[in-house]
């Protein structure tokens, strides 16, 4: 039987702590056949902090409209799934996974000074060809009812069987060749390091230029979740009333203190877009914006 932790927190937890344990808690990785442990984590009455939110509307370029940003719950998720990810039960040292890919349903908007429950649970994972995927979850909910929920995917490089396992959403996003130029922006040299003192995400690939090569990096990136909610913070406004999809995968890095630009192509209820960083070719951000249906599930 799969051994169940569930984490409770009244306040953001320590990212400090988590980062201690990435480094130092040894790892008994998984044996074939082998089902992840059953880690999920509970912070409940979550009040947003305004200076923080305001911090974040700044290095994002988003409009402050007294609502929480669509991907504001990743970054007061952050140090939660990361104390997930730390967990001593674990398999898997953190050091080396690679984010893959974000699934979001945003059921209603909810206001800056609403009072909401998270809960985010380690869920599924596959065997592929590069090494094993994994998901976790992310649900708020305020009373009975769920506002927002994310799927989040990982990938832990390395071999861990020879049969390999469909990877659902591994396909859902693809570059549009047909997209069009829609705007220039730039990845700012010091944003590394203002994002993670708004997310706890101290992560040396996004703060120094010099450390990141140790990492397989010809200099420091961006975090992915800036780029994401920096370009949603330019594309077209999708009408409002109803409930907003959002898709991410994540293709390549996006290095600081470069030129970017979008492309994009529109459809009715929704948008396409991939995000480029400097004269690269190849898109960092493969991104799709749509209106749902409400009860709309994450498959």
């Amino acid at each position: 039987m799969t051994k169940k932790t569930e984490l409770t927190y009244t306040k953001r937890p320590s990212i400090a702590a988590s980062y201690l344990r990435a480094i130092f808690l040894r790892r008994k990785g998984l044996k074939p056949g082998e089902s992840l442990p059953d880690i999920s984590a509970a912070w409940d009455q979550v009040a947003l902090d305004p200076a923080l939110l305001k911090r974040y509307h700044e290095a994002c370029e988003l409009p402050v409209d007294g609502y929480m940003p669509i991907l504001y719950p990743h970054v007061i998720a952050s140090p939660v799934y990361m104390s997930i990810l730390t967990n001593k039960n674990f398999p898997f040292p953190l050091i080396g996974a690679l984010h893959l890919r974000n699934h979001i349903i945003e059921h209603r908007r909810v206001k800056a000074d609403e009072v909401f429950d998270m809960k985010v649970q380690l869920t599924e994972k596959r065997i592929v060809k590069q090494g094993i995927e994994f998901d976790f979850t992310i649900v708020l909910t305020i009373g009975q009812e769920k506002v927002w929920e994310s799927v989040t995917t990982w990938l832990k490089q390395g071999k861990f069987g020879k049969e390999y396992d469909d990877s659902p959403n591994a396909g859902l996003l693809k570059t549009d060749p047909e997209a069009r130029h829609f705007k220039d922006l730039e990845i700012p040299r010091g944003i590394g390091k203002k994002f993670a003192k708004i997310t706890g995400d101290y992560n040396p690939i996004h703060m120094s230029k010099l450390l990141a090569p140790l990492f397989g990096l010809k200099r420091d990136v961006a975090h992915a979740m800036w780029a994401c909610a920096n370009s949603m913070a330019h594309l077209p406004a999708l009408p409002e009333g109803k409930p907003v999809r959002v898709d991410f995968a994540f293709k390549g890095p996006l290095f600081l203190d470069n030129k970017s630009h979008i492309r994009v192509s529109e459809r009715s209820g929704g948008i396409r877009f991939d995000y480029y960083c400097g004269d690269n070719d190849r898109p960092g951000i493969n991104g799709d914006i749509s209106l749902v249906e409400k009860g709309m599930k994450i498959s």
